[in-house]
């Protein structure tokens, strides 16, 4: 019993060893372009252990599957299939032969073209269906495919800049910043120029400056300003981008971790300066309770910005003497209400005997009328100095900017203003003849402006 038990065991291992497919038969079928029958005969190899085994087996069958990829008697899932199978082939020949020695065989070359133009053509297919996840992935697996084509000399290849561009726009498409990034990182590296691809550096520009990655923004800057000179949008500095944004406490913490990196930055300390103005500029400002420490901190880092050159003291001047007007103006809103107040104290006063004497006005009233007017002439006469050391600026500018040339004449108009008041309500002689002849000053400067 037990021989003939051993007989048959025997007999078993000759038959398994007859009838098992060797990875050299897909190779000859392969050859013979009989692809068919060559992923009959890998299924069968790889079904055995020791052929399993091999590195090649995985690329003979990344290839066989590839190659059946574009038979047209597969239909679609059938041949997203073969194209996984082919991928998840190759990886693992990769993982089994990392030196690759087989990669540039005749028979095997064509694998991981097969997979290039697949994920190719299908992730356009799935980019025009707005199938953006996909689309991004098919891509993302179509430009490995080529970078490993190219890097290993398999085909005539070279960086296809439309497929980099998908890759990005579905990614964009499908909310993923970050994996677009990649690809049109990629397409900037290059330097690509022309009007289909400015979008790639202003795109990077602001995802690095989401980012806070000052270098990276500042890198792609200057490249797009290289191929776009004519843009204003890459004269932009990260100064500006964060002038612009719109939360005012991620902006502050932006400003104030900038500021610490580089406390003699001086387009910062005017782009915090400015920041700063129009916080105190706004409805309810000077009810903060550091209202007096960031008026500070604003004409410190002003007047630090402003005297680097012409060109910043005309508008940081221009800025602070605006200020000081705007709480003047305030102010003289606040002596209007004052004035209403006593209008309507008087009119319901008013004696019914025309001979009665009018009573006083409440001593209250009158004290906090004089207390207004001071702080009025208070403010005034601390944007007097800024205002005139704008216009001083405008004038030393060679040539001045539409922007500029309106502010210069806002500048001179506002001291026509002032002066003019000044003499009106001025009681001595000698006050109202050096008033007048401010006044006089400029409006002659104001006339000359064209």
């Amino acid at each position: 019993m037990k021989r003939l038990l051993f007989a048959f065991a025997t007999a078993g291992l000759i038959i398994t060893a007859t009838t098992a497919q060797k990875v050299d038969e897909a190779k000859t079928a392969m050859a013979l372009s009989q692809f068919k029958m060559a992923k009959e005969k890998i299924d069968k190899a790889m079904a055995v252990p020791k052929e399993s085994a091999k590195a090649e087996a995985y690329i003979a069958k990344a290839a066989i599957y590839g190659t059946l990829s574009v038979d047209s008697s597969y239909n679609a899932q059938q041949v997203e299939n073969l194209i996984n199978e082919s991928e998840a082939a190759y990886k693992k020949y990769i993982e089994l032969d990392p030196k690759m020695t087989l990669i540039k065989d005749p028979l095997y070359v064509n694998a991981p073209v097969y997979l290039y133009q697949y994920f190719y053509n299908d992730g356009y297919k799935l980019y025009q269906k707005k199938d953006f996840a996909k689309a991004s992935d098919y891509f993302s697996k179509a430009i490995s495919s080529s970078e490993f084509i190219i890097n290993n000399s398999l085909a005539k290849l070279t960086f296809d800049t439309t497929l980099y561009t998908l890759a990005g726009d579905a990614y964009q498409r499908n909310k993923d910043d970050e994996k677009a990034t990649t690809y049109f990182r990629a397409l900037a590296d290059k330097k690509i120029g022309g009007e289909d691809y400015k979008f790639l550096y202003s795109f990077l520009m602001a995802h690095y400056f989401d980012k806070s990655m000052p270098d990276s923004f500042n890198h792609y800057r200057v490249i797009g300003k290289e191929l776009y000179p004519t843009s204003d949008y890459f004269g932009y500095t990260e100064e500006d981008f964060i002038l612009d944004m719109k939360d005012e406490d991620a902006k502050f913490k932006r400003l104030d971790a900038k500021m610490a990196a580089e406390p003699n930055n001086i387009k910062l300390q005017e782009t915090y300066g400015l920041v700063l103005f129009d916080r105190l500029n706004k409805d309810g400002a000077a009810s903060q309770a550091n209202y007096n420490e960031l008026e500070q901190k604003m004409t410190a880092m002003l007047e630090k910005s402003a005297a680097a050159s012409p060109a910043n003291a005309a508008k940081d001047y221009f800025y602070l003497g605006n200020y000081y007007l705007n709480k003047a103006v305030g102010i003289n809103e606040k002596i209007k209400g004052v004035g209403e107040e006593i209008k309507a104290f008087n009119a319901a006063n008013k004696p019914k005997d025309p001979k009665a004497k009018m009573p006083p006005v409440p001593k209250d009233m009158l004290d906090r009328r004089v207390a207004l007017y001071k702080d009025y002439d208070a403010e005034v006469d601390k944007a007097v100095p800024y205002l005139s050391k704008a216009a001083e600026a405008y004038s030393k500018i060679p040539t001045l900017t539409p922007i500029e040339k309106q502010n210069y004449k806002k500048t001179a108009d506002q001291l026509i203003l002032i002066y003019g008041d000044k003499k009106n309500s001025s009681k001595i002689p000698a006050d109202k003849m050096k008033y007048e002849s401010e006044e006089k000053k400029w409006s002659t400067l104001y006339n000359s402006i064209h």
